[in-house]
C-alpha cells in the first residue's frame, strides 16, 4: 500500500524563539487581512513552502482556489490551497470536490478499455454497427469505417463541437446523449479526414463512445462506470453523475466554479456531458494515477489489458505515427514534451473549473490539479511547471540536430489546419489562423499571428525539433496522392495556394470598408435628412444598422443561452440572412432607374464590394448566422 501523506498544518516548535514567533505571528496576520482585500489567497492551514508559492500564483492570477495531488514512487502527497468558495470565504479542503473538463475522456476512455478488456466490445468494431441509428457521412465508409479505436484516438474525422451543443439551457442532466445528434443539419457528422490518419480533436466522438457503453451494457453509462470502474479502483468520492453547488444535485463538498473577475458560475448539464462531466477529489485522482502507474492492475490482478496500456498514449496507424512521430494521441492520454520534461498528460476546461493530469510511468510520478477558476487571461502554465519542479522529474535528452545541409525550400508556403477543428468556423481559421512557413539557416520557420515564432530543427530527412522541445516535434508526411503535409501530432497543415488566402484577406478589407462606408454615408444623409428608400444605399444601411437589435439581445440574455432559439438568436439569424437580399434588390432596381435617381458609379461599387463579401461569407456557411443547429 502507498503511503499517504495528508497536509497538516504547519506547527511551532517548542525551540523556537519568542522573536521568531512574533514574526510568525505578523506573518499569519498579514495573511489574514489580505485574505478579504484579495479573495483569491490560500486557506489558513497553509502546509508547506509550496502551498505558498500556489498562494502567490492563485493571488497573482486571480484565480479562486487550487486542490492538487502528487504521487512520488508510490507515496501520494495531496494537498490544497485558496477558496472552494469566495463569497462566504470557504477554505479549499482536500476533501474538495471538483469538475474536471476533458480530463474525463482519460476515465471514459479506461471504462471502455475496461470493457474491451472483458471481450465485451473491441477496439475494430464499427461504430455503425453500434449505433446504427446515426446519419454519419463518412467518404471512406467502404475503406476506413469509424471504429473504437478511432473514437478513442481522436482519429474519426468528426467534428469537435457546435455552439448548440455546448451553449445550450435546453439540457438536463438526464437528457439522452441521443439528443446532442438530432438535428435537421445534416453536415453534424461529417467524417472530415480519412478516420485513422490524422488526429483532430472530438467532443461529439467522445459522446459516441458514451453512447457506446449504454448500448454494449443497456444501462447508462454514468452509473455503470461508477460501480464498475470508479467502485472497484477505491475512487468513493468521484462520479460521472451530474453534480451541482445547489438544488436537486446538491454535493456539498462541490467548490464553486469561477469565469474571469471572480463572477460564480454554477454547474451547468452538458449536451456532450461523456466528453467532459466528473466530479472528483484530488485523493481518488491519485489513487487513478496509481492505477495507471501500475500498469493497469488493481488489487494484483489485470485490470485492463497488458497491451492496451501500452497504447494508452502511444499514436499507431495515423500518418504521422507511421512517419516516425513518437508524440501524439493514444487510447486516452497525449505524450507532451513540455518544459524539458516527457509526460502523458491530459488538460481539462469547463465551466468554472481548469484541471491538468499528467503521468510519467517510468518515473513511477504523477500530478493532478483543479483550479476552480476559468479564467482565458491566466497563466495556468506556470502551474504545470511548479508541480514538475515539485516532482524533481527527470528532463529528456535533446535529440540532435542533424549536421547534414538539408535544403527544405520547396517546403516554404501558406498553411493551413487539414483540417480545422471547428467544420463552422473555416472561414475564420483561413483568414486568421494562418501558418507561414520559410526556409532560413537550416531550419524551418513557423510563423503565425496566433503564436510565436517557432523553429524546426531538422533531425532527419523528415522529422524536426522544435526549439522548445527535447524530441521530434514534428514530422514531414506524404499522402497517398503525393501532397506534403507538416504534422506534430496533433494538428496537421497542408500548404494552401497563397492566391485563395490573399483573395479571402482582400474579401474581407474591401467588404469591411465598404460596411463602414455605408454606415458613414448613411449617417451622414440622416443627419443632413436627404436619406430615403429610393437611394441604393439606404437598405443596406438599414441590413447594418439593424444588427443592433441581436447584438442587444444576446447582451441582455445569459451567455448559456447562445445555442438556444431566443429573439436574439433568432433576430440575429433573420438579419443576417436578409443582408444579400437588401443589396441585391435596390441595385437592380436602382440600375433601372438610374436617370432619375443619378446614382453614383461609386454607389454602386460599394454595394457590389459589401455584397461580394456577404456571397464568401454564405460559400463558407457563416451566414446566415445561425448557431442552433
Amino acid at each position: 500500500m502507498s503511503k499517504l501523506v495528508l497536509s497538516m498544518p504547519t506547527s511551532t516548535s517548542p525551540s523556537t524563539s519568542t522573536p521568531t514567533k512574533i514574526c510568525k505571528y505578523f506573518k499569519a496576520l498579514f495573511i489574514y487581512i489580505l485574505t478579504f482585500i484579495t479573495p483569491t489567497i490560500a486557506s489558513p492551514n497553509e502546509l508547506t513552502n509550496f502551498n505558498q508559492d500556489l498562494m502567490t500564483m492563485l493571488i497573482a492570477e486571480q484565480l479562486a482556489g487550487i486542490t492538487w495531488s502528487t504521487i512520488d514512487k508510490g507515496h501520494i502527497t495531496i494537498g490544497s490551497a485558496g477558496f472552494s468558495h469566495l463569497g462566504e470565504l470557504t477554505p479549499m479542503k482536500n476533501t474538495s470536490k471538483v469538475h474536471v473538463g476533458s480530463v474525463t475522456k482519460v476515465l471514459l476512455s479506461i471504462g471502455v478499455l475496461r470493457l474491451v478488456s472483458e471481450n465485451k466490445l473491441a477496439l475494430n468494431t464499427k461504430i455503425t454497427t453500434l449505433l446504427p441509428a446515426l446519419a454519419i457521412k463518412n467518404p471512406w465508409q467502404a475503406s476506413a469505417p469509424i471504429t473504437v479505436k478511432h473514437l478513442l484516438e481522436h482519429t474519426a474525422g468528426l467534428d469537435n463541437i457546435r455552439m448548440w451543443q455546448l451553449l445550450n439551457t435546453s439540457v438536463t442532466p438526464t437528457s439522452p446523449l441521443t439528443n446532442a445528434f438530432q438535428t435537421k443539419n445534416q453536415s453534424l457528422l461529417t467524417v472530415r479526414s480519412k478516420p485513422g490518419s490524422q488526429y483532430s480533436y472530438s467532443n461529439m466522438g467522445y459522446t459516441l463512445l458514451g453512447m457506446i457503453i449504454e448500448e454494449v451494457v443497456q444501462q447508462n453509462y454514468e452509473t455503470y462506470l461508477d460501480e464498475n470502474l470508479l467502485k472497484p479502483l477505491g475512487m468513493s468520492d468521484s462520479t460521472f453523475l451530474f453534480t451541482a453547488q445547489t438544488g436537486a444535485y446538491q454535493d456539498n463538498e462541490l467548490a464553486m466554479g469561477y469565469l474571469e473577475n471572480k463572477v460564480e458560475q454554477m454547474a451547468i448539464p452538458l449536451s456532450l456531458r461523456p466528453a467532459g462531466q466528473f466530479t472528483t477529489t484530488a485523493l481518488d485522482m491519485a489513487k487513478f494515477s496509481r492505477f495507471l502507474l501500475g500498469n493497469g492492475q488493481n488489487k494484483g490482478r489485470e485490470f485492463i489489458n497488458n497491451d492496451l496500456m501500452e497504447l494508452l498514449a502511444y499514436p499507431s496507424g495515423t500518418d504521422a505515427a507511421n512517419a516516425g512521430l513518437t508524440i501524439g494521441h493514444g487510447l486516452a492520454l497525449a505524450g507532451r514534451d513540455r518544459h524539458g520534461i516527457l509526460s502523458l498528460c491530459h488538460p481539462g476546461t469547463t465551466f468554472g473549473y481548469r484541471a491538468y493530469f499528467c503521468i510519467s510511468p517510468q518515473q513511477k510520478k504523477s500530478f493532478f490539479y483543479a483550479i476552480n477558476t476559468d479564467n482565458d487571461s491566466a497563466n495556468y502554465e506556470q502551474f504545470n511547471i511548479a508541480f514538475i519542479d515539485k516532482l524533481t522529474l527527470k528532463k529528456t535528452p535533446k535529440s540532435t540536430v542533424s549536421v547534414e545541409r538539408f535544403n527544405f525550400s520547396e517546403m516554404e508556403g501558406m498553411y493551413v489546419d487539414a483540417p480545422n477543428n471547428m467544420a463552422q468556423f473555416t472561414w475564420l481559421d483561413l483568414v486568421f489562423n494562418f501558418k507561414y512557413i520559410t526556409w532560413q539557416d537550416n531550419h524551418l520557420l513557423l510563423r503565425s499571428l496566433q503564436n510565436k515564432n517557432r523553429k524546426l530543427h531538422p533531425l532527419s530527412n523528415h522529422s524536426f525539433r522544435a526549439a522548445d522541445r527535447n524530441i521530434a516535434s514534428h514530422v514531414l508526411v506524404k499522402t497517398d496522392n503525393n501532397e506534403v503535409l507538416l504534422s506534430d501530432g496533433l494538428h496537421t497543415y497542408k500548404k494552401y495556394p497563397f492566391i485563395k488566402l490573399l483573395f479571402l484577406w482582400l474579401s474581407l478589407v474591401a467588404g469591411l470598408i465598404a460596411l463602414v462606408s455605408i454606415l458613414f454615408f448613411g449617417l451622414y444623409k440622416l443627419i443632413r435628412k436627404r436619406f430615403n428608400q429610393q437611394n441604393l444605399l439606404f437598405w443596406p444601411f438599414i441590413n447594418i444598422i439593424s444588427l443592433s437589435v441581436p447584438i442587444f439581445a444576446f447582451s441582455q440574455q445569459h451567455f448559456l443561452q447562445f445555442g438556444d432559439i431566443t429573439f436574439a438568436s433568432t433576430s440575429l439569424a433573420i438579419v443576417t440572412g436578409l443582408i444579400p437580399l437588401s443589396t441585391i434588390i435596390p441595385t437592380i432596381l436602382n440600375y433601372r432607374k438610374k436617370r432619375s435617381l443619378n446614382v453614383s458609379i461609386l454607389q454602386y461599387l460599394t454595394v457590389i464590394v459589401l455584397l461580394q463579401w456577404w456571397l464568401v461569407l454564405f460559400y463558407w456557411d457563416m451566414l446566415p448566422a445561425i448557431f442552433w443547429s
